[in-house]
């Protein structure tokens, strides 16, 4: 007898008999990720179920899977209503805020600010609009700058008109002498009274008129600060480090004169005329 061949059909069929095995194997497997997504396209038609319910105004009360919803509600959790319809809705609410929020925060930190950013848009600096706005237009200016005094009224005109829309921060960049260092110093003396504001643009309105201390004191005055806080704040030089810094950050981002704005970052020079300032807003806006 040929027990070699016997031995060789004994091999294939255990070989058979293995394959045969696998197959039933994928076969339960793939079954049971059909049950699954049979199971969840169940659930997922109920969903939907509700909504239409919702809409048309019927009663969602007695629904199995809504009452398995409300069973998962963690102990301590109340609502302002107690109907079975507006427990579930707070229950999509808060699923649907907790995924917002996620995505928002997300999204927040992989928008974080360049450090170019960061060194243009410091917030403890003078500002006007919305802190939180998404549009940043921060400007270098000096009190003696001609050109600065053409643009204060035109950037006055865009910060109140979308206050809600833009933040816009004021940074000094005092370059035309000794008169500039000191009244940019002035300047947040006069914040440090919360008068930053008016005495910006007094000073701006009567540049070049202001030629003596009395003449400078009527715009203090004017301005709503206290004459004898403010001289002592100025005297004191307490601010300079902060213009100092002013200066060093302006130097830093490249601006080589005034005004100098950065638009979220993007540079612009010299005057800005009112038109394209609003365009450029209703561009980040997403106006057309």
């Amino acid at each position: 007898m040929d027990y070699s061949s016997l031995d060789n059909r004994q091999r294939n069929w255990w070989k058979i008999i293995l394959l045969g095995a696998a197959v039933l194997v994928a076969l339960g497997f793939f079954a049971l990720v059909a049950v699954e997504v049979a199971s969840r396209e169940q659930k997922m038609r109920e969903i939907l179920d509700f909504a239409g319910q919702a809409e048309n105004g019927q009663t969602l009360a007695g629904n199995p899977l809504l009452e398995q919803l409300l069973d998962q509600i963690p102990n301590g959790i109340t609502t302002q209503s107690t109907t079975t319809e507006a427990l579930f809705f707070n229950i999509v609410s808060s699923t649907i805020d907790n995924t917002i929020a996620a995505a928002s925060s997300s999204i927040s930190s992989s928008l974080e600010k360049s450090p170019a950013r960061q060194k243009a848009e410091k917030i403890d600096r003078p500002y006007l609009g919305n802190i939180n706005a998404q549009l940043v237009i921060v400007e270098f200016a000096d009190f003696q700058c001609p050109v600065c005094q053409e643009e204060f009224s035109v950037i006055r005109t865009i910060a109140n008109k979308y206050e809600q829309d833009i933040l816009f921060i004021f940074r000094n960049y005092p370059v035309k002498g000794d008169d500039s260092m000191v009244l940019a110093q002035a300047g947040y003396c006069a914040q440090e009274q919360g008068k930053f504001w008016p005495f910006h643009d007094r000073l701006f309105l009567q540049q070049g008129n202001f030629n003596n201390e009395e003449e400078f004191n009527a715009i203090i005055k004017s301005s709503g600060l206290n004459l004898a806080k403010f001289n002592n704040c100025l005297k004191s030089l307490k601010y300079q480090p902060k213009v100092t810094e002013d200066i060093a950050d302006a130097l830093d981002l490249g601006a080589r004169g005034t005004p100098t704005f950065y638009v979220n970052g993007k540079k612009l020079e010299g005057a800005v005329p009112l038109n394209t300032w609003e365009e450029l807003i209703k561009l980040y806006k997403g106006i057309k």
